[in-house]
């Protein structure tokens, strides 16, 4: 989710966080070798399942106009971020016993992206947002688009 405040006409600050569903591959039954991420190439012997999950807290920058035709009011906005990103994977045989594998790690990284904001009564919103984010970890980059979907309550 979303939480920012508004400091002028134009502009908002606040922060962007969550954790964003587990990401599977299941390994086919062969023996070969495969790269993971920040991580490294590990020899997979058989059969294997690999899952990732990404939590995040970013300190973000919203810019761009209220505007209003008729009824309609809108906000259409930039956003840019750079904060904290935790990668937890894990790698299981596929008869579900552990091959000992799991790691943890914490990164910085950064996101920019473009959306729209509806207004839908005085105080109720709707927003549809895509970002691009990066994260910036030693054995190599993650990069994404996230597309989102908000509902807000403006106080």
């Amino acid at each position: 989710g979303r939480l920012t405040r508004q400091i002028t006409h134009f502009a908002d600050v606040g922060i962007l966080g969550g954790t964003s569903t587990e990401h599977r591959l299941a390994f086919p039954e062969f023996s070969a070798d495969y790269t993971f991420p920040g991580v490294g190439t590990f020899s997979i012997p058989s059969a294997a399942n690999y899952a990732m999950t990404v939590s995040k807290a970013v300190p973000i920058v919203d810019l761009g106009p209220w505007l209003q035709q008729g009824r309609l009011t809108y906000r259409p906005f930039l956003v840019a971020g750079l904060g904290w990103y935790y990668i937890d994977q894990q790698l299981w045989s596929a008869n579900n016993t552990s091959l000992g594998w799991s790691r943890a790690d914490q990164y910085g990284g950064g996101l920019a992206g473009a959306g729209i904001t509806l207004g839908l009564s005085e105080s109720g919103t709707i927003t549809l947002e895509t970002r691009y984010e990066r994260i910036f970890s030693p054995g190599g980059t993650l990069a994404f688009f996230v597309p989102a979907l908000h509902l807000g309550y403006l106080f």
